[in-house]
C-alpha cells in the first residue's frame, strides 16, 4: 500500500514539472491598462515608428495614479504611479497634447527582455511624463484612455 501511495505521489509531483502546454490561471490587479503582453514585433501604444530593439518585448503597465504638476510657462509634469508585472519590466510612457480639446493623453506600457526569467511579483514604480506648451485653461489628463486627473494651467503657473 505504501509503495502504491509513493508511486502515485511521485507521479503527481512529476506531472506538475512538465510544461504541459497550459499555464496556471493568473489574476491581475485592477488597472487602467489591458493586461496582455504583445509580441516583440508589436509597437508601443500609439504606433511608435520604431519597434523595440531585438530581444525586447512590449508588456502591460498597471497605472494606479496620475498627479499633474504645473512647472511654469505652460509646461506640466505628470507623475505616474503603479506597478509593473515583474521587476524585469521597465515602465515607459509618452504624452500627446491635443490643444483643441484641452486634453493630454498619456500612453503607458512596459518593456522587458524576451528571454528574462523573472520573479512573478508586482514591481512598484513612479515615473514622470512631460506635457509641454499648454495654453491657459482647464486640461484633462487621460492615461491609456481613462480620464485620471485635471489641471488648470494659468498665466502664472
Amino acid at each position: 500500500m505504501r509503495r502504491i501511495l509513493a508511486v502515485a505521489l511521485t507521479g503527481t509531483l512529476l506531472a506538475g514539472c512538465g510544461d504541459g502546454g497550459s499555464a496556471a490561471p493568473t489574476t491581475s490587479p485592477p488597472s487602467t491598462t489591458t493586461p496582455t503582453t504583445q509580441p516583440v514585433d508589436a509597437k508601443p501604444p500609439g504606433g511608435d515608428p520604431e519597434p523595440p530593439p531585438p530581444g525586447i518585448a512590449i508588456g502591460p503597465l498597471f497605472i494606479d495614479g496620475a498627479e499633474p504638476h504645473a512647472v511654469g510657462g505652460g509646461d506640466v509634469v505628470v507623475v505616474l504611479t503603479g506597478s509593473a508585472p515583474t521587476p524585469c519590466h521597465t515602465p515607459r510612457a509618452r504624452a500627446t497634447v491635443d490643444p483643441g480639446a484641452n486634453s493630454v493623453s498619456i500612453e503607458g506600457w512596459s518593456e522587458f527582455p524576451e528571454e528574462a526569467i523573472c520573479m512573478q511579483v508586482l514591481q512598484p514604480f513612479e515615473t514622470e511624463v512631460e506635457a509641454l506648451g499648454l495654453h491657459p485653461g482647464n486640461w484633462i489628463i487621460s492615461v491609456n484612455g481613462t480620464s485620471m486627473a485635471t489641471i488648470t494651467v494659468g498665466g502664472d503657473s
